[in-house]
């Protein structure tokens, strides 16, 4: 009867070192799942970051390349920018998107250590299916967390033969 007993309680210790190896097991793998959700090079396309690109393009310059008032849209400015033009206020078509563009971008993310968004790399390219030259790249911050971020064409390079002009928004968290 003592002999039964003593094999009941080592029993009923085993089952509980066992339940809380278990226990413990499970809140590690899930510390492990947040973990690495969270890595840095989680690269997701996002459709705000494709909404905000897509507007980006519609906003208006104060480049005018052939007569004023009729300012370049961002979309139009790059390529202007690609072939070299000049605005009529004297300014390179570059210096100006890139400035306007890094206005657009300091004024719609907040982008520091303490904020939500950590970083941005906006860049703009020439794409001919074969090649890929940079136009422009204009950046904020440090990326050190994940990425969420788009892609998309601005438009077919008219003149230029085949090729596209793309721009791409990565935002740091």
């Amino acid at each position: 009867m003592i002999m039964k007993e003593r094999n009941r309680k080592g029993q009923e210790e085993m089952v509980g070192f066992v339940v809380i190896v278990v226990l413990v097991a499970v809140v590690f793998l899930v510390f492990l799942g947040l973990f690495v959700s969270k890595g840095v090079g989680n690269d997701q396309d996002s459709r705000e970051i494709i909404g905000f690109l897509e507007s980006l393009n519609q906003y208006t310059s104060d480049c005018a390349i052939s007569f004023e008032p009729a300012f370049e849209d961002i979309g139009s400015l790059v390529q202007e920018c690609y072939e070299g033009s000049l605005c009529l206020n004297g300014k390179s078509a570059c210096d100006v998107l890139n400035g306007t563009v890094r206005e657009v971008l300091d004024s719609s993310w907040n982008i520091g250590p303490e904020d939500y968004h950590k970083a941005y790399v906006f860049k703009v390219y020439f794409d001919d299916n074969s090649t890929k030259e940079d136009i422009m790249e204009v950046s904020k911050g440090d990326c050190l967390g994940s990425i969420i971020g788009a892609e998309i064409p601005i438009s077919e390079a008219s003149g230029l033969g085949r090729g596209s002009f793309v721009e791409s928004l990565r935002i740091c968290t």
